[in-house]
């Protein structure tokens, strides 16, 4: 069955129950119900038709939810933006990803009026959400009819395109993730069977909803039949906060979150006993963490790998296994290793991470010949590094773009970062290459301490001496009060060597 179908399942059989939670609001499934039906008919009445990419400029809300049921609804195809996106940026992503209409926060429009304009034909609609805007139609507007649930069977195909995700809009040429109806509905229900997902759950989604991850987390309720708690920001006091006054039971926080929710459990000291099952997602933990967290959760607690072109990759569950990786292969996906010479690599030969998977994206939006160069036969070509083991499971090195090659050596930055992690008074960390003058690059160490801690340059090199070998050894450490990271918390390995770049050229 389709998303909206599983949806409207659910509508009949718990119809007062809670679909969405977003602050104080609560949003009954026969509430969302008749949003979703009333902003379908009023957007089919304006001339929106089945195929229409809608660019979307949304904090997390209510509203973006009712837009997703809306999509999967009618066919159209929407396109999450990131919302802080310079008007350069944005203004090739609309092109990019060629879109005919916008919803945006009302807030943001009129700085964004010539973009818009730019981007747009006469025909286009520019819906506000969060207030009035000169020239825009409110969605209160669309929500005008809401007594009457009319989830039509628009027959729209699995194979549709459903969502566009933008990856690289702020930095380089956009390209737009292409994830039909059918992948995204295929996506929820792995993660469902996973993680054992029922109609009890309640569900945190903590990420920004322009990114899948989020999307995904909206969706595992919704046609499961659970109750979905959006929140608008996050910090880890309002994390906690949200799982102990909505009994939340399942989420998928990104590691930099889960870093922080531990350091703010150790000093409230709060139970989450409603917590059933947390998944850990975009980065491998660092080791002490991991073994804090499972001595704090007394819940299912898993690590997972993935990409927004393939999803959930990996699985490691950590109720079975203490291997220090990011776990064997999801059910139906086959993970296997590419060296440099594109053939599959040995049992323990760093290489690239390729997947064949059932949830694979469709492809990069009107970019061919990109689709085509991130494939290997069947398998997506991660862009990651990382190396199998004789029983399955993978090692994550980092991204093949940071690896540092000195002496002809390949050095995976990971391998160092996870010897520092072990420090008790390192918060986080980054090893990157700095241009020398003498050495060619140098192996740096990007170090923040804990508040009010110092920590000796002498001392972290005598742990990366134990723990590494010689050409692994950093050159030159930095301390820093920050990492700068992106909305995902990955760390931005190019921001920080401009960073360091420019402190160094400016004498600093």
């Amino acid at each position: 069955m389709s998303i909206i179908q599983q949806f409207a399942e659910n509508v009949a059989l718990t119809p007062a129950k809670a679909a969405v939670i977003f602050g104080d609001e609560i949003v009954s499934y026969q509430q969302l119900a008749c949003h979703v039906s009333s902003v379908s008919n009023n957007l089919l009445a304006r001339g929106v038709k089945k195929g229409d990419h809608i660019a979307v400029l949304l904090p997390n809300s209510i509203e973006f939810v009712i837009l997703m049921l809306v999509a999967a609804n009618i066919g159209v195809v929407l396109v999450p933006h990131n919302m802080t996106l310079s008007d350069e940026a944005l203004s090739r992503a609309l092109h990019a990803a060629d879109i005919k209409h916008v919803v945006a926060w009302s807030a943001l429009i009129p700085d964004l009026k010539s973009v818009f304009d730019n981007a747009l034909n006469q025909e286009a609609l520019l819906i506000s959400v969060g207030g009035a805007s000169d020239g825009c139609i409110s969605l209160n507007v669309l929500l005008s009819d809401t007594q009457t649930t009319c989830l039509a069977n628009h027959n729209i195909p699995p194979g549709q395109a459903y969502i566009l995700t933008m990856t690289s809009g702020s930095t380089g040429d956009p390209k737009p993730i292409v994830l039909s109806q059918s992948t995204k509905e295929k996506r929820a229900k792995a993660a469902i069977q996973l993680y054992g997902v029922t109609s009890k759950d309640i569900v945190l989604v903590a990420t920004p909803m322009y990114h899948s991850l989020a999307e995904r987390l909206v969706l595992i309720p919704l046609i499961s039949g659970g109750s979905c708690v959006v929140m608008g920001s996050y910090t880890a006091k309002k994390w906690i906060d949200e799982v102990v006054e909505h009994d939340v039971s399942f989420s998928i926080v990104v590691s930099s979150q889960l870093k922080q929710i531990l350091s703010e459990l150790k000093v409230s000291r709060l139970p989450l006993d409603s917590l059933r099952c947390l998944v850990s997602s975009s980065e491998r933990l660092p080791d002490a963490v991991r073994e804090e967290m499972k001595q704090l959760l007394t819940c299912g607690f898993h690590e997972c790998y993935g990409a927004s072109e393939i999803s959930i990759a990996t699985n490691l569950d950590h109720q079975f296994t203490q291997v220090a990786s990011v776990g064997t292969a999801a059910p139906n996906v086959d993970v296997q290793i590419l060296n440099d010479d594109r053939v599959l690599a040995k049992v323990g030969e760093a290489g690239e991470i390729i997947c064949k998977t059932p949830m694979l994206f469709s492809g990069y939006y009107n970019k061919a010949e990109k689709t085509e160069a991130a494939m290997w036969g069947d398998y997506f070509c991660t862009g990651d590094v990382g190396r199998l083991d004789d029983s399955g499971f993978l090692t994550f090195l980092g991204r093949k773009k940071d690896i540092i090659i000195t002496g002809g050596i390949n050095i995976y930055p990971k391998d160092i970062e996870d010897a520092l992690n072990t420090h008790p008074n390192i918060v986080e960390c980054a090893v990157i290459p700095l241009l020398d003058d003498s050495l060619g690059e140098k192996l740096t160490a990007v170090v923040v301490a804990k508040t009010g801690v110092n920590i000796s340059v002498r001392e972290l090199q005598r742990l990366c001496a134990k723990e590494l070998a010689d050409y692994q050894q950093p050159r030159h450490y930095t301390f820093s009060t920050s990492i700068p990271k992106n909305t995902m918390g990955k760390v931005m390995k190019k921001v920080l060597i401009q960073q360091l770049s420019d402190q160094t050229d400016a004498g600093l």
